[in-house]
């Protein structure tokens, strides 16, 4: 199915996930599928020409990256 999961250290969207799990000062959630993320890695928004627009209001980062919350709390990511 394509979806396995995340052993060692997977970079994405700005969050790292190790075994699984996000790191320190981190947060993953999944939103319609797809992993969100939130914490001192992720990008706060786009920068161009002056202006900061931000990913959102509530610092969740929406990111296009398939994914599954396991019932341990870690996550399985499709690549």
């Amino acid at each position: 199915n394509g979806v396995h999961t995340v052993n060692g250290t997977a970079q994405s969207a700005g969050v790292a996930l190790v075994d699984g799990k996000p790191i320190a000062g981190s947060q993953a959630k999944v939103v319609d599928g797809f992993l969100a993320v939130k914490g001192i890695n992720a990008s706060l928004g786009t920068y161009k020409a002056g202006k900061l627009t931000p990913h959102s209001k509530d610092g969740w980062v929406q990111t296009k990256i398939k994914a599954q919350q396991n019932a341990t709390d870690s996550f399985t990511v499709a690549h």
